[in-house]
């Protein structure tokens, strides 16, 4: 196959922007969509090398994968092998969990799988996942599985029945892509069924290349490369997380790719482009910087609390462009040019990955005593029995924050922000007569939704909240209520959970509807007697704080984090707007805000020298939880 320079640049431009999208520069909010020109590219190659093959009678599946393992093997696990000492020392015990069980994942070619099932309510962060990376290699090398049986079964009955079949899954591929991305993202995002008909819009420019160029002409082919590369950099520079992809949206960046190949011809502006010795240069090692650069990232954000976009990833791109210089002259390079057995080498990718699978579950039982001291301090410990996100068997009287057994005579309701404040609540009441109860399902907002739909944003799946309210109103024995809930993620979507996508006109309307839901559920509860508190947001961090539980944070001398206090109070005003317009209604509604604990005139804490408050951006831990319910339950009587 005939090497072409401008498919290197044509990695560059795909290998830059995820680089730059993981650092957080805002510029490259879409940057992720590099992961799809890849895609394009590799759907591209890999099939003009199976169809000269083939054609040529030549095609041997083990000298394929062997070509694939030489290519692809040895760098990520050199990189692995790196990362493991370094994610052993700093990382916690649940990031080294993860970690780990992502190192074994990457070893059966599977981390898209595992990283889709841990897209949970309270699975850790993408930019805390050192090998989050590593599910697009997955997609790949599943594809590189399948692709080339279906290929040699097919290339009998000729070129068009392999092209029909092939667009028929494309547009299978596209129309589940679509769909999912607005129903169930991450699935979408991570697995194959949804990513193939990226690799195979590479492929179809196989199939019109067959080893030649495209004749459209000069002019033609300027004006048709060039569009290819401003529409991935309008991807690039336009789309963001709320974005549904891969949906129709992703045929922009992938689209874009494949007039790249096929028009970038000699001669034309985008080829000059791509040809530049830094493009071409920065292609080359454009695979081992795609695996450096996440667990670099990864680890300086737990070593030195690194915000998004931080000036000092800037650096750490230079570091990881050295890094995969030294990759790819020394290994990358020695490992596709040496002749190797191709048994050797595939017995040889096989036990590696035996390897690393072993390594990785060993050090997963292996204990960790002291760092998991360290742990205490951000996980959620001595709550209740109850998980933090469940059905209402949860809600059935089992979920007793002091005294089994006994009649609850205090009811704590909400979603997560709720489950977060049991620990400072059984601290507070242990020497009390009141036994709380607590009603929690992650999301689940406290209101009384009383079967209307709020266009579902307040829906909770079983009525959870309802049917918590409803016993809560029946039960003469409960005379106080604790409310809590994540209000500001009701009114903003400041995470992108369900449905990202709202306009201004929608959010309004959320509004509108959550303070009249508020209002009638707070009402219905003073109007049978009950004391409600109302425990409204807490700030929000910008930087998770888990790094400042490592072994590692002492040396750098940055915890605890704080923010300003203008900016908390900024991202909390409209919902301060609704509590206000809710006391008014309600003078009787008692409403504590955590900024009196957590917050000072000028800034807001994640904690103090001895303790984190904060387990994520948003959640407490026992000590924050403890810090906020101590005066938030004084004078509740």
């Amino acid at each position: 196959m005939r090497y072409r320079a401008e498919i290197d640049g044509l990695r560059a431009v795909a290998v830059l922007p995820v680089v730059f999208f993981h650092a957080g520069f805002k510029p490259f909010g879409g940057g992720f969509v590099g992961v799809d020109v890849f895609f394009v590219i590799s759907g591209y190659l890999i099939t003009s090398l199976i169809l000269e093959e083939l054609s040529a009678d030549r095609f041997s599946l083990a000298g394929f994968y062997d070509r694939r393992a030489r290519r692809i093997l040895p760098t990520l696990f050199f990189v692995l092998v790196c990362s493991i000492p370094v994610a052993w020392f700093i990382l916690l015990p649940r990031g080294l969990s993860e970690f780990l069980q992502s190192v074994m994942a990457v070893g059966f070619f599977s981390s898209n799988i595992l990283f889709w099932l841990q897209s949970g309510y309270f699975d850790t962060m993408a930019e805390l996942k050192p090998l989050l990376h590593t599910w697009s290699l997955a997609v790949e090398e599943q594809f590189y599985i399948l692709f080339p049986l279906l290929l040699m079964g097919l290339w009998r009955f000729g070129t068009r029945s392999v092209l029909t079949v092939l667009a028929t899954l494309f547009v299978i591929s596209l129309g589940l892509a679509q769909w999912g991305a607005y129903v169930y993202r991450p699935a979408t995002y991570f697995l194959l069924h949804t990513r193939s008909w990226e690799l195979l819009i590479g492929s179809f420019a196989a199939f019109l290349l067959r080893g030649e160029q495209v004749a459209a002409g000069r002019e033609r082919s300027n004006l048709f490369s060039m569009l290819g590369l401003l529409a991935i950099a309008f991807a690039v520079v336009s789309f963001d997380e709320r974005t549904p992809f891969p949906s129709l949206y992703a045929l922009l960046p992938t689209v874009g790719a494949a007039l790249i190949i096929l028009f970038a011809v000699p001669g034309t502006l985008v080829h000059r482009v791509l040809n530049l010795k830094v493009c071409v240069w920065i292609g080359l090692v454009s695979y081992s910087i795609y695996l450096w650069h996440q667990p670099l990232f990864v680890f300086s954000r737990y070593l030195f609390g690194l915000p998004q976009g931080s000036y000092l990833f800037l650096g750490l791109t230079g570091v990881a462009l050295a890094l995969a210089w030294f990759t790819w002259r020394f290994i990358e390079q020695p490992f596709r040019r040496k002749r190797f057995r191709v048994s050797s080498v595939l017995i040889t990718a096989v036990a590696a990955s035996i390897v690393v699978i072993s390594v990785g579950n060993a050090l997963l039982e292996l204990p960790r005593p002291t760092v998991d001291a360290l742990d205490l301090k951000t996980q959620w410990q001595g709550w209740t029995d109850c998980p933090p996100s469940g059905g209402w068997d949860h809600a059935s009287g089992k979920c007793a924050i002091l005294t089994k057994g006994v009649a609850p005579t205090m009811a704590v309701i909400g979603d997560s922000h709720a489950q977060h404040l049991a620990s400072g609540i059984r601290d507070a009441l242990a020497e009390s007569p009141e036994n709380p109860i607590i009603f929690v399902s992650g999301g689940c907002f406290p209101v009384m939704t009383g079967g209307r739909e709020y266009d579902g944003f307040m829906q909770c799946a079983d009525d959870f909240i309802d049917k918590s309210l409803a016993y809560t109103l029946e039960n003469d024995g409960i005379g106080k209520v604790v409310l809590s809930g994540y209000g500001v993620w009701e009114l903003l979507k400041q995470r992108a959970h369900d449905d990202p996508y709202l306009s201004q006109p929608e959010i309004d309307t959320r509004q509108a509807l959550l303070l009249e839901g508020m209002r009638a559920t707070v009402g219905k509860l003073l109007a049978a007697g009950k004391k409600v508190l109302l425990i409204s947001d807490n700030p929000e961090l910008m930087v998770n704080p888990a790094h400042c539980s490592t072994r590692a944070a002492g040396w750098f001398g940055n915890c605890p984090q704080r923010l300003p206090r203008s900016d908390v109070d900024d991202s909390l005003g409209e919902m301060d707007q609704i509590l206000r317009d809710l006391q008014t209604f309600h003078p009787n509604l008692a409403v504590f805000d955590p900024r009196t604990v957590f917050c000072d005139a000028a800034f807001c804490y994640s904690g103090d020298p001895q303790d984190s408050w904060y387990r994520d951006h948003d959640h407490l831990t026992p000590a924050g939880s403890v810090r906020l319910m101590q005066p938030a339950l004084r004078g509740f009587d």
